[in-house]
Parts: C-alpha cells; structure tokens; sequence
C-alpha cells in the first residue's frame, strides 16, 4: 500500500508539474503583437572614410594568424544595397609597390611611406598595423560529484556514490593595431587597438583548440575593424496595431481588409499592404489612427522615411484617446533614423564619386 501511494503521489507531482511548465511555456511564448522588419542605413564610424574608394591593406607585422587577409577579404566582398562599397588594391601590386620602398611586406609602413605606396597603387587609404601578441594559456582543474545510487521505500537515499572528473581550460589573447593612412594627406584618419579573447571551459561547453580559437579572436577582430569603415544596414523591429477601435463604425469588410493587411506583412508582403491601407484610409477619410500608423510603417519598412513621418505626425493628430506606446515610440524614433539614414546615404554618394 505504501509503495502504491508512493507511486501515486508522484505521478500527481509529475502532472502538476507538466501543468505548471507548459503555463510558463504559454506565459513566455505565447503569441505577442505583430512586428515587422523595417531596414534603414547608419553612417560609417569613420566618417573620414567616405572619400575613400580604393583601400590598400598590408601585411601586418608579426601576423601568424592572417588578421590582414581577413580584412582584406571583409573589404573585397562588402556590399552594400547589392553593390561593392570599396574597391582593394590586388596584393602582388601592393607588395611591389612596398618593394620599390626598399621595404618588406611584412615591415612597418610609416605615414610617409605609405603616402609614396598609396601614390603608387592609385590607394586613397593605406591599412598598416601589427599583431604584438598572441597569447595562450591552459589548465586543468579537479571536481568530484555525489549523486544516488539506490532510495529506500521512504524516499531517503540508500547508497550514495562519488566520481572524479576534470575540466580543461583554455584562455587565449590576440592584441595589436592597426591604423588607417590617408594617402592625400598622409595622416592617419582611425588607429585602433585590438584587444581580443577567448575563454574555454571543456565542461561547460565543447573546447575550441588554440588554433581554433586564435582563428575565432581573428575574425572577430577584422569584423569589427571593418564594420566601422562603411554604413552599415540595420533592421529595426516596430509593433503593429491589431485592431481598429478609434472609428466608431468599422464594416465587416474593412475589418476583413485590415486582418488581410497584416496578414500579408506576415507574408512578406508589404507593398501588397502598403495598397490595402491607403485604400482603408481613403475609407476612413484619414480618421483611423491606426490604419494611419500601420500605413506610417508599411511606408517606413518600404524605405520612404518623410512620408512614413508625414503618416505618424497625421495619425498623432487624429488620436484623442490615451496615448499608444507603438505610435509614440515610432515618432521618437523616426527623426533619428532619417537623420542616420541621410548621413549614410551621403556617404555613399561620396565614395562613389
């Protein structure tokens, strides 16, 4: 009997905790208000690269790793709206060019000799730096865990058990410089510090070799290098509104034709819902604030920011009820983008002079 109740009562705990996880399952996951994509540019970091078409980069000095042919490559295959950003010197061209200096490939390239390079290889920018450190180090460390082997019938534990393990750690450090010459000038226009690393523990998660793990520093590091030189696409994720309540009577068929709208932004669709809102709003002779909004954002994610801000500042007119945090966050927000939007897209139309 008392082995049957046990069995009982613990099938009970068992459902109630299924209850209990799948309620927090639906708490934490459940359907939230619908969002959608909106891409817009921001400027490059290093606003002084924008009259740069042609990058050069050396071989960095004491580079086992290959850190230059990563940013090498990460310049080569940049794209942005579908079209290269920057156009990088061929290497042999570069090293003969160095070469002709009286220099190594690999040797430390001062202002004025990169200047004379730059010259040389039709460069407006000279990427020069060096890798000071790449440093390693392991160990082992000793645990033991107990655990139940056997329970008595009263729920106590019978017999315990004790095993040994070990952990291997791994910490890696890749540091160095890397400063970008400007060839009409001959000043430097960005320097910046490398400062990367790695930590690995083999029984929290798989360790990576040293190898590997100095490839990992390397690519983090060129990626952020060159992040910082050219705009950069960003996506924003804005709240839709769901339901139209500020009109006091809404047809069954313009209900269907809103529904229909955010359906096909779930789709992907946007210019699809971009048609059906106008039309909506036409409808409502523009006293819908929400179609307004939604409009608003269709317009914004298609990339027509001023009238995307013209649609919220009409939307924020008509809505005399309680404040939206959707509506409110995407006017505060809208100015910005349009100002980061402007400063990239001017960018762009410098580099491509």
């Amino acid at each position: 009997r008392r082995v049957l109740f046990r069995s009982i009562m613990i099938n009970i705990m068992k459902k109630r905790w299924v209850l209990a996880a799948t309620a927090a399952v639906l708490i934490f996951t459940g359907c939230g208000p619908q969002k959608i994509n909106v891409p817009y540019l921001v400027p490059a970091k290093v606003a002084e690269m924008k009259d740069s078409k042609v990058v050069a980069v050396t071989k960095l000095k004491d580079d086992k790793i290959g850190l230059s042919q990563k940013i090498e490559a990460n310049l080569t295959n940049y794209k942005i709206k579908n079209k290269k950003y920057f156009t990088v010197v061929n290497r042999s061209s570069l090293d003969k060019a160095i070469a002709e200096e009286g220099l190594q490939a690999s040797d430390i390239i001062d202002n004025q000799t990169a200047t004379a390079v730059g010259k040389k290889v039709g460069a407006n920018t000279l990427i020069v730096g060096i890798v000071s450190s790449m440093k390693s180090e392991t160990s082992t460390t000793n645990h033991e865990r107990t655990y139940c082997l056997q329970y008595y019938k009263s729920g106590g534990c019978a017999q315990y058990k004790t095993e040994h393990y070990s952990c291997d750690h791994l910490r890696t450090n890749l540091g160095g410089t890397l400063n970008v010459i400007d060839i009409k000038s001959g000043l430097n226009i960005h320097a910046e510090n490398i400062s990367e690393e790695y930590s690995g523990n083999s029984c929290k998660n798989r360790l990576l070799s040293k190898d590997q793990s100095f490839e990992r520093l390397a690519n983090s590091a060129a990626n952020d290098f060159t992040y910082k030189l050219s705009p950069q696409s960003k996506n924003l994720w804005i709240t839709l509104i769901e339901e139209i309540n500020s009109v006091k009577e809404v047809s069954k068929m313009d209900k269907q034709l809103f529904e229909n709208s955010l359906k096909y932004i779930e789709n992907g669709r946007i210019e699809k819902a971009n048609v059906i809102l106008r039309r909506l709003n036409q409808t409502f002779n523009g006293q819908s604030f929400e179609v307004l909004y939604n409009l608003a954002i269709t317009e914004q994610s298609l990339g027509n920011l001023e009238k995307a801000k013209s649609l919220l500042k009409q939307s924020d007119e008509v809505n005399l009820g309680e404040p939206n945090k959707a509506l409110d966050q995407a006017i505060v927000n809208i100015d910005e983008i349009i100002k980061l939007n402007k400063k990239a897209n001017q960018q762009l139309a410098d580099n491509r002079r």
